[in-house]
C-alpha cells in the first residue's frame, strides 16, 4: 500500500507542529511562565480560602452552583461535580495548600533546543 502525498505531507506538518509545542512548553518552563491551568488552579484555590475564612457559605454555595453549572454543560455528571467540588473544597478547609509541580528533566532534543546550538570550534 502506497502512502499519498497528501498523507505525507499531513504526517509531515503534524510532526513539526508537535515539535513546535515541545519547544513553546520547554521556553515557557525555562521562563517559569505559569500557564492557563496553573493560574486557573492557584485562582480557584485563593477565592475558595477566603471564602472560608470568612465563612461565607452563600459565596460558597453560589461558586459551586455556579461551577456545577458550568461543567454539566461541557458534558460532566452533576452529581460527580458536586462530589469533586465538594471534596477539593474539604480539603482546602483542612489547609491543603498548592504544591508546585516538580517536573521532570527534559528529554535531550528538548534540552538541546533549550540550549541553543553548540558552540562552533575551529
Amino acid at each position: 500500500m502506497r502512502t499519498s502525498q497528501a498523507e505525507i505531507a499531513r504526517r509531515h506538518k503534524s510532526k513539526r507542529k508537535a515539535a513546535y509545542q515541545a519547544e513553546y512548553r520547554a521556553k515557557q518552563r525555562a521562563l517559569k511562565r505559569p500557564d492557563f491551568q496553573v493560574i486557573s488552579e492557584t485562582l480557584f484555590h485563593h477565592l475558595v480560602s477566603q471564602i472560608l475564612k470568612a465563612e461565607n457559605w452563600k459565596a460558597l454555595n453560589s461558586l459551586a452552583d455556579a461551577t456545577i453549572r458550568e461543567l454539566s454543560k461541557r458534558g460532566y455528571d452533576p452529581i460527580q461535580c458536586e462530589k469533586a467540588f465538594d471534596a477539593i473544597t474539604d480539603r482546602i478547609e483542612d489547609g491543603w495548600t498548592l504544591n508546585r509541580k516538580i517536573r521532570p528533566t527534559p528529554p535531550p532534543e528538548i534540552k538541546a533546543l533549550l540550549d541553543g546550538p553548540p558552540p562552533v570550534t575551529s
